[in-house]
């Protein structure tokens, strides 16, 4: 009996403490609310290195990619499709980046025929499709950028 009333007074000690934050949160001045909104990849994340994985490809192994981002908001993307174990022609573009309004998502300006746009996330890029949406797939796990290297 008395562990169950230690227990009943535990719970109702959390639902008072949680009702308490709550009102807290609610009568807190809004440039606080407006602050804690304002964290995106682009504020709060260390984007800035290189990334790299292999995307698939459907005539070929696959796209061993490289992405470095800098702290001036330039890039260089480096690609080359695998054939029988080997690189074939590797590409390399160089450009800006572009952060979206959300400040999530960058898109590489300048590449000429492709659209080339990735969601930042923590240590990690994900390949977007050409219509800035993440691959849901089942090769979905195949489309993320791994960062290397931290600048």
């Amino acid at each position: 009996l008395i562990l169950l009333n230690t227990l009943i007074f535990s719970l109702m000690a959390c639902n008072s403490t949680s009702k308490t934050a709550d009102e807290k949160s609610t009568d807190a001045p809004q440039d606080s609310v407006v602050m804690a909104d304002s964290h995106t990849a682009s504020t709060s994340l260390d984007y800035f290195g290189v990334y790299e994985g292999t995307l698939p490809c459907a005539d070929c192994e696959g796209i061993k990619t490289k992405v470095t981002l800098n702290k001036d908001t330039t890039y260089v993307l480096e690609t080359s499709y695998l054939k029988n174990g080997k690189d074939m022609l590797p590409e390399t573009h160089t450009g800006k980046f572009i952060w979206d309004d959300k400040g999530t998502t960058i898109t590489l300006d300048g590449i000429k025929g492709a659209k080339y746009s990735y969601f930042v996330g923590e240590k990690q890029l994900f390949t977007l499709d050409q219509n800035g949406e993440r691959i849901d797939s089942s090769l979905k796990d195949h489309y993320i950028l791994k960062q290397v290297e931290v600048f």
